[in-house]
């Protein structure tokens, strides 16, 4: 047999894993059982920590209103994405996670492409503690452009300390580089009037 159980030992639950088994004879009669009874107290209370941190963390990730995503430097696209790529994008999480560079390419406004790209090269010189920021458009899934500020950080690094992928937080800023563009043309206007009396 092979089972997990919990014991009382000195006012302490261990928990208990075992294993057992059988030796039979000629006749398939059990001659002999040998067996091992290992303490995993630790390990499983190291998992449970690990799943509790991934808990806690991937309610954060689903609780902020930014669109959180991890992205592969090396491939230029994003292994993990938060919930709110849909209320974004209108893009479900799968779809975005499985987006090719091509795809990704063809969301980008074709002029912020470069300057994409260059955000995202620039990680691979980067120090653990810098943090960038860019600017750039991108359009949804109904073909609308919107305006986006991503900051981006190093994440994880390969075992020779090379920079394979960063975490980035994206904010749609749409309504407000419309609105400052509105305020551009009403000093503009008001400048003009100005300069005209």
């Amino acid at each position: 047999f092979d089972e997990i159980y919990r014991i009382k030992s000195n006012d302490q639950i261990k928990v208990i894993h075992s294993r057992a088994s059988s030796f039979r004879n000629k006749n398939g009669e059990v001659e002999k059982v040998i067996g091992v009874n290992v303490d995993i107290t630790e390990k499983t209370i190291a998992e449970n920590e690990i799943k509790d941190q991934d808990h806690f963390i991937r309610k954060i990730t689903e609780a902020s209103p930014d669109l959180i995503s991890v992205v592969d430097l090396n491939k230029l696209t994003i292994n993990y994405v938060n919930s709110n790529v849909y209320s974004l994008f209108g893009y479900s999480r799968e779809d975005v996670e499985q987006m090719s560079e091509t795809d990704v390419r063809s969301i980008v406004f074709p002029d912020d492409w470069e300057n994409f790209v260059s955000f995202y090269k620039s990680f691979l010189n980067a120090k653990d503690e810098d943090i960038s920021e860019l600017e750039y458009r991108a359009k949804d899934i109904n073909e609308k452009w919107r305006w986006l500020k991503t900051r981006g950080k190093i994440f994880q690094k390969d075992a020779d300390g090379k920079v394979t992928h960063i975490i980035a937080i994206t904010q749609d800023i749409t309504e407000k580089v419309k609105t400052q563009r509105s305020l551009g043309k009403q000093n503009f206007f008001i400048q003009q009037v100005t300069q005209a009396t």
